[in-house]
Parts: structure tokens; C-alpha cells; sequence
């Protein structure tokens, strides 16, 4: 996955979200659709109108806007969903039908056409709940996604890849299912998808400069001032008096959160599983009969475990299974070290590692390098429904990240070194970043965005080395975070306290791996 630079509106731009504005003079209306997060070379949008205008970095980009580039030409444009389409030289891409007004309710819908050229896409909220209302349409086939991040050309035939999730294809032959780590190509409209040895490439000067770019933003960001912080407990060192950090057997965990039920989960996990063998690497939410979902209230912390509420298991058809009456608690030899922020005892973060987690339906092994990440907390009741919070990171408020495989490709012992999370509450829109370090040598930033879904939130991101020599990730890698607002409503404007999430990077190669975690954040 690439980078993934924060969505920043405008004044003008979000009134241009609420009411449509006329550009240029036209006498249609317009919908704004993204920003121009990063250009090279020759880029240009044609409107409806047939007006055309040169793109900039910072630019807007509306529905029917139809964006060439030129032999040189590079573009990454950040839509207002969360989504982000990059294009390659000598590519058209049209915006056909757009709509999102901070809301997955089948109203939002996202139809673009590729008419040639190449592109790379991380997909946001459209098409995430209502797959029907996102699709691309190409000469050859129509794609269509279920969580996706992709790259498609045009060379004669459709080239795809997928790098995370899933996508169809459909024309006159059929309806085709791509899962994450496959290539295709299509040779026409009346042909089946055959199966690529290797992905398209769309170029490695693309990626160079982007990142160079990336670099120069992850400057500024860092160059300004961040807010004090209090005092924390150390999740994975020592408390805020000293003593050490809470270690205890993963039969009775939570010791550092009040026993009781209504805490919500979110959980990463990265290890060896007896059932399958080999590097296992997952992330999720609680999981009810109401389906997936971040920040519902039906985990319950008791003096001996975790147990999940009736509704059923933490992750249907995986191995963190509790089972569907509750009665199940969490069970094993793993090592359990954890944090809350001082003075709190309904949120916090944790992981198990260096033993074995067992459930009904299987174990995972994890090694000293392996972990279960967690996040647990009880959940803001009613979130509100205006305004925008700005999060820090807990000082401390973080797992040492692991990985699926327990090597990471000599990446060392990790540490979070700052992070935020910007949420907006009337859009339902989560946007964060972290830096991560790592003790070969190597520092990381970790980029994304997401849609608030009651208290919880989902969303994709990109994670790509700052500094140092290591070839994971030396431009950019997909990642995914869950998690959930937690607290009563304080402060003005009134907004939850803490929020935290767990993430997974999905780190290509051979043999590929994950690097999973944990992070607190405070108001």
C-alpha cells in the first residue's frame, strides 16, 4: 500500500462538500470529489464543460473531471472518502459519478473509468459496506472491489494486481473473483482472466519520487509543536511510579482494567498457528450475529480472562474463537503486558507473547517477536455527531510492534515514537499517522484514513521507510486499523477522551510477513 497523506479540506473546499460550487464560470453544478495531494510532470483535468486546467498539488479534482497525464506525467489524488488513485504516465482516468457525504448508508457511490494508462488505488469507505456502489470500467472489464488496494494498466489487454483484499472482474465471459497476491490479465471483453507469473509494473521512478515527497511532508508534520502530555502508565516498561509493568499469566490478563462487562475489542495478531502452519498474520473487531464491527460494547473483563458476550465469538471461523456462550475465557502460557493511561481503568492496550494462546477451535503460538495485540476499553455510548477532536499519542501508550514470521527481515526491536489521530465527527472521518523506529537502524511512518462507524472505526493505510537501508518497505506497504473511541464526551467541543487502535502491515517479499501493534491516543 502507498503513502496515505492526511485529507485537509479547505475552508473553501468543505463548503464546496456541502453546497456544490460553480467553477470557472459554468453553469453546471459541481462535486467536489478529491485533492491533488502530488504531482510530476504534465497533469490536467477537462471538466464537463470540456474546460481544461493544469493540476497542482492542492488543487481540488470534481465529479465528471476527466485527469490526463503526459509522458512525464504523475499524479496522487486523495478522495474525500479516504480513498487514493495514483496514475502513471500517458493515463486517462475519469471521475463518472461520485457522491459521499460522510456516509456508507448506499446513497455514497464512486464510478470512475480508466480509458488508458495505469493506475494504483487504496480504496476508502465507498464500496467498503455497499460493494455495488464503487466500479471502474475499462474497454476490456469492469472492476469491482470488497476492500481492495490494486493496480491496474491498460497495454492492449487490462493488467491487474491485487495487493490487499479482494476485486471481480465482469465482462461478457463472465463474473471473476481476484484475491489478494494474484495478477491477471484480460486480453478483451469476451475473454476469461489468465493468470500472471508477475504483477504489471507501472515504474520504480513513480515510487522515488513519491516518496520523496512523503519525506518532505513527514518534515513538516514533525517540525510542529505537539501538545504536552501527562503522565502514563508504560504499557511495555514500567508504571508511572516505577514499579514494573503489569506480567501475568494470559489467564488473567486485564488485571489492570475494572472487571465487568460492555468493553469493546479490537485485536492484531501475528504467530504460528497449529492449525496453519507457517506465518499467520489477521486483524479485527468483535465479531456478533449484527456482523463485524469496531466499538460494540460485548467483551467482559472478569479476575480470570476475557469472555465474549452471548452474541458469539470474537472472529467467526478463525482461531480467536471464545465461543458463542461466553463461558470461555481467554487460556495458555503467553506473556501478557499491558497499559492504561494514569488514572484510568476502562481503556487500554496490551499484548500476549513468548507462549502459546489457546481457544476452542485451535492455538497460536507466538515466539518472543510474535504478538496478539489488543485494545480494549468501554466505548463512547453516544458519539457526537459535529465537530473535530485532535488525539495524541498516549506517552507510552503503545505495543512493541511484532511480526507474523518472529525474524521481520532483521528489522529488530521496535518503538513508537509519536503519533496522532484527527477525527471528524460530522464526515465520519478518522485520519492518522505514527513513526515507528526500529533497532537496525530503520524508522518508519505509518499513514492512513478511515470511516467512524458508531464508536468504532476501520480504515487503510500505507507504511514506508523514512530512513535507513532495510527492503521492507523501502517505498510502500499496504496496512489496515480497527479500532474505537472510548470515554464520555468532555471538553468543548465535547468529543471522547481516548481512542485506540490495532494495526497489520502487510510486508511483501519471499517469503513475505506482518508487523502488528497496538496504540493509545488522548484528547
Amino acid at each position: 500500500m502507498r503513502h496515505r497523506p492526511r485529507f485537509r479540506l479547505t475552508r473553501q473546499a468543505a463548503l464546496a462538500l456541502l453546497i456544490s460550487s460553480v467553477f470557472g464560470g459554468g453553469a453546471y453544478a459541481q462535486t467536489t470529489a478529491g485533492r491533488v495531494d502530488f504531482v510530476v510532470g504534465g497533469v490536467n483535468a477537462t471538466d464537463k464543460a470540456r474546460k481544461m486546467r493544469a493540476l497542482r498539488k492542492g488543487d481540488l479534482v470534481f465529479e465528471g473531471d476527466a485527469v490526463t497525464t503526459d509522458d512525464r506525467g504523475r499524479t496522487q489524488i486523495r478522495f474525500t472518502d479516504g480513498a487514493y488513485v495514483s496514475l502513471q504516465p500517458l493515463t486517462e482516468f475519469r471521475v463518472d459519478d461520485y457522491r459521499y457525504e460522510g456516509r456508507t448508508d448506499g446513497t455514497e457511490k464512486g464510478f470512475f473509468s480508466l480509458l488508458k494508462g495505469g493506475l494504483r488505488t487504496i480504496t476508502g469507505a465507498i464500496g467498503r459496506t455497499n460493494r455495488p456502489t464503487y466500479q471502474v470500467s475499462t474497454v476490456t472489464a469492469t472492476i469491482g472491489i470488497r476492500g481492495t488496494e490494486y493496480l491496474a494498466r491498460i497495454v492492449n489487454s487490462l493488467e491487474v494486481h491485487v495487493g490487499e483484499g479482494s476485486l471481480f472482474l465482469t465482462n461478457n465471459a463472465g463474473k471473476f473473483a481476484v484475491d489478494a497476491g494474484t495478477s491477471v490479465f484480460i486480453a478483451d471483453q469476451n475473454s476469461r482472466p489468465v493468470i500472471l507469473q508477475a504483477p504489471p509494473v507501472l515504474g520504480p521512478a513513480a515510487q522515488q519520487q513519491q516518496q520523496q515527497q512523503q519525506q518532505q511532508e513527514q518534515a513538516q508534520q514533525q517540525a510542529q509543536p505537539l501538545q504536552d502530555q501527562p503522565v502514563f502508565v508504560v504499557g511495555n516498561q514500567t508504571t508511572s511510579t516505577g514499579s514494573a509493568s503489569i506480567v501475568g499469566g494470559v489467564t488473567a490478563p486485564f488485571t489492570i482494567l475494572t472487571p465487568g462487562p460492555g468493553y469493546a475489542l479490537a485485536f492484531s495478531i501475528g504467530g504460528e498457528s497449529n492449525i496453519l502452519p507457517g506465518g499467520f498474520c489477521q486483524i479485527g473487531c468483535i465479531n456478533s450475529t449484527a456482523g463485524s464491527q469496531c466499538g460494540r460494547p460485548e467483551v467482559t473483563v472478569t479476575t480470570t480472562g476475557v469472555s465474549h458476550a452471548p452474541q458469539g465469538p470474537f472472529y467467526s471461523g478463525d482461531f480467536i474463537d471464545l465461543g458463542s456462550t461466553g463461558a470461555d475465557p481467554l487460556s495458555g502460557t503467553a506473556t501478557f503486558k499491558g497499559g492504561t493511561p494514569a488514572g484510568v481503568s476502562t481503556f487500554g492496550w496490551g499484548y500476549f507473547t513468548n507462549g502459546t494462546v489457546n481457544s476452542p477451535t485451535g492455538s497460536i503460538m507466538f515466539g518472543p517477536n510474535e504478538g496478539f495485540h489488543v485494545v480494549m476499553g468501554i466505548p463512547t455510548p453516544a458519539m457526537p455527531t459535529s465537530g473535530s477532536a485532535t488525539y495524541n499519542m498516549i506517552s507510552g501508550g503503545f505495543t512493541t510492534p511484532t511480526f507474523s514470521d518472529n525474524v521481520g527481515a532483521g528489522l529488530g526491536t521496535g518503538t513508537i515514537t509519536s503519533g496522532t489521530l484527527n477525527a471528524s465527527f460530522l464526515s465520519n472521518v478518522v485520519n492518522t499517522n505514527f513513526n515507528a523506529s526500529f533497532s537496525s537502524g530503520n524508522a518508519y511512518t505509518f499513514s492512513g484514513s478511515g470511516g467512524i462507524s458508531g464508536a468504532g472505526f476501520t480504515g487503510s493505510a500505507s507504511f514506508f521507510r523514512t530512513s535507513g537501508t532495510s527492503t521492507a518497505c523501502a517505498t510502500t506497504c499496504s496496512a489496515l486499523f480497527n479500532g474505537f473511541f472510548s470515554g464520555t464526551n468532555t471538553g468543548s467541543p465535547a468529543a471522547p477522551p481516548f481512542a485506540g487502535y490495532v494495526y497489520k502491515v502487510s510486508v511483501p517479499g519471499s517469503p513475505g510477513f506482518g508487523i502488528n501493534g497496538a496504540i493509545g491516543f488522548q484528547r
